[in-house]
């Protein structure tokens, strides 16, 4: 029987998305965050905030699709870093995970990373603010519905952290 040199490429391409560790990545135990690769952001934080913003609460951290309302700071960027070979996982990644997987990754990735949620924004001033490139965002974003978008860990400046929850009712005194 003979063998192709394309069935031998196909062979190796399904066997490294199955070995490679970062097909495999988990900083945390129950934490996925799977081709994904936290950035951290240092430098001025002075950014824009927004009105009526869409917000999808179903994963760890709520992300925002748009400039949230309150003030922020930007702790970091989330990206896909896959290159090389491991950039031919991504195509399959795009084709068959779906997109709630990979925003549940990013949510993951702003939690382990300190970050109150998700922001995914194409903002001029935030894109500019971060230096990048129309490349950098196209090429390493995780969130392939977001193309040209920065998919960014956010912190709030006021008011209690999302994840710290409501603040107690206030204590009755018994009489």
């Amino acid at each position: 029987m003979k063998t192709t040199h394309s069935g031998w490429v196909s062979v190796l391409v399904a066997a490294s998305v199955l070995i490679s560790p970062s097909a495999r990545a988990k900083d945390e135990p129950g934490r996925d965050v799977t081709h994904t690769k936290f950035v951290a952001y240092e430098g001025t934080q002075n950014w824009p905030t927004g009105q009526a913003v869409q917000v999808i609460k179903s994963h760890s951290v709520p992300i925002y699709l748009g400039l949230p309302e309150r003030p922020y700071q930007i702790l970091g960027r989330i990206i896909d870093d896959r290159h090389g070979f491991d950039e031919i996982s991504r195509g399959f990644s795009e084709a068959f995970s779906s997109e709630d997987r990979r925003m549940e990754r990013c949510a993951n990735q702003a939690l382990l990373h300190g970050g109150d949620a998700v922001m995914v924004t194409g903002n001029e001033a935030v894109v500019k603010g971060l230096s990048l490139s129309t490349y950098d965002l196209k090429h390493n974003t995780p969130l392939f519905e977001q193309e040209d978008k920065a998919t960014l860990v956010i912190r709030f400046l006021a008011g209690p952290h999302v994840n710290e929850g409501p603040p107690p009712p206030p204590h009755k005194p018994a009489f």
